[in-house]
């Protein structure tokens, strides 16, 4: 039996995710219709070379609950790969959604601007603050360059002086 459940365990890991879901049900039933009521079958108990025996029943309950762990860690794996999928799918319409909002407001904001009913769309008015920003930057940059090549004037024409005093 746990050949034939490491075969099919085989199968699943390599098969298309769309059938995963059906071989992993199909493997759990097989597995719960393929284990007997140890406690009532009677398996040969195995004699030990110094006359004690040794229980078989309890190596074939420990190979059961593996094959139940081993089967449960499956299917909830694929439980959440699936629902990773959802979400991922999810994401992606909302991140659509936004798009194609954002686009209909643009287009309401243009029209009510354009009929008179509203001001300036809120595009246009952010693109004007990015320009009035980066000529503020420039604006700036400009005054620091200014201010630092007065400074470095200032500073020649101090050792200029002290040069020409100390050897003038």
């Amino acid at each position: 039996m746990v050949f034939q459940v490491q075969f099919r365990l085989r199968q699943i890991v390599d098969a298309p995710v769309k059938d995963k879901d059906v071989l992993l049900k199909e493997l759990e039933e097989f597995a719960f219709r393929g284990i007997p009521d140890v406690h009532k079958t009677n398996i040969p108990v195995k004699q030990d070379g110094d006359g004690s025996s040794s229980v078989s029943k309890t190596q074939c309950l420990l190979e059961i609950s593996l094959l139940h762990g081993l089967i449960f860690g499956l299917i909830l794996l694929q439980e959440k790969s699936d629902f990773e999928s959802r979400v991922s799918e999810q994401q992606s319409q909302q991140r659509e959604l936004i798009s194609q909002l954002k686009a209909q407001l643009a287009d309401l904001e243009q029209y009510a601007y354009e009929t008179g009913e509203a001001g300036l769309p809120q595009s246009v008015i952010l693109e004007r603050q990015k320009m009035l920003i980066g000529t503020r930057n420039i604006f700036l940059l400009n005054l620091i360059i200014k201010i630092l090549l007065i400074i470095l004037s200032f500073l020649f024409r101090s050792t200029e002086r002290e040069t020409e005093s100390k050897y003038g």
